[in-house]
């Protein structure tokens, strides 16, 4: 059985990046470079774009890391601010 993965941005910018084939010479290219590179990994893959709303898990964990001071932060278990959002965002199963 093949995986399916579907990233979700709310971002535009990003989801053209990521479906192009063309190489991304912006200053985020060698993100979106790493991140092509990993899609080969998978099965399936697709973007989609969702409205910022539906993008909460992001935008908590987006403004959990503006108040650190580090630049990389590893976890065993979803930070407390996230961890509601993604059971709410888990309970949605993509048919096989």
């Amino acid at each position: 059985m093949q995986t399916q993965v579907i990233i979700e941005t709310d971002c535009s910018r990003v989801m053209s990046a990521l479906k192009s084939l063309d190489t991304d010479k912006s200053e985020m290219g060698v993100v979106i470079a790493e991140a092509k590179g990993l899609t080969y990994l998978l099965g399936y893959w697709r973007v989609s774009q969702v409205k910022r709303d539906g993008n909460k898990v992001a935008n908590a964990l987006a403004s959990l890391a503006g108040q650190w001071k580090c630049s990389e932060v590893r976890w065993e278990d979803a930070p407390a601010c996230a961890v509601d959002l993604l059971r709410n965002d888990c309970n949605f199963v993509l048919p096989s």
